[in-house]
C-alpha cells in the first residue's frame, strides 16, 4: 500500500468511526430525553361526576348545593 491509498483507508476509518458515534451520541440523547418526557397523567377521578351535575344544572333538573357527593359516588 502506497503512501496516498493509505491516507485515503484511514479517512475512510474516520469518517465512519465518526458516523458511528454520531448515531451512538444520538441514541443515547433521544433515550435520556425520552426517560425525561414522562408526564404525570391527569386526575380525572372527579370528571364523570362534574360533568353529570353540570348535565343535570343545565337541564334544570338539579341545583348543585342541593347535590350530596358522599351520596352520589
Amino acid at each position: 500500500m502506497n503512501i496516498r491509498q493509505n491516507k485515503i483507508f484511514t479517512i475512510s476509518l474516520l469518517k465512519a468511526w465518526q458516523y458511528k458515534m454520531k448515531k451512538f451520541l444520538l441514541t443515547i440523547l433521544l433515550e435520556f430525553f425520552s426517560i425525561l418526557s414522562y408526564a404525570k397523567a391527569p386526575d380525572c377521578h372527579s370528571l364523570p361526576m362534574t360533568m353529570a351535575a353540570m348535565w343535570m344544572k343545565n337541564a334544570n333538573i338539579v341545583d348543585m348545593v342541593d347535590i350530596d357527593e358522599l351520596k352520589s359516588k
